[in-house]
């Protein structure tokens, strides 16, 4: 597995470059971006990550590194009555 030891900053650099899968978050961290460095503000429960790590990867780079995950992402989050943006903001509760 090839994590880029750099941010990647252009889009034909991003696709197809790093595989990305949704796992399950179970720790909100504000580690960065795996692809570009930038703060991620991950929510517990599903998240996107670099394939095979727990390197979390930010909804704008798996947008363009991945964009059929974030529909799945959302899906996830519309069943659970939020929308994917305001989840991002605030977080999930478990109350």
């Amino acid at each position: 597995m090839n994590i880029p030891s750099q941010p990647v900053n252009h889009q034909s650099d991003l696709q197809g470059a790093t595989p990305l899968c949704i796992k399950l978050n179970n720790a909100a961290t504000n580690d960065p971006c795996a692809l570009c460095g930038k703060r991620t503000d991950p929510v517990v429960g599903p998240e996107i990550f670099v394939e095979g790590t727990w390197a979390l990867v930010c909804h704008r780079c798996a947008r363009r590194a991945a964009p059929e995950l974030l529909p799945v992402l959302s899906r996830f989050h519309e069943n659970a009555g939020l929308s994917l943006e305001r989840t991002c903001e605030r977080g999930i509760s478990a109350a």
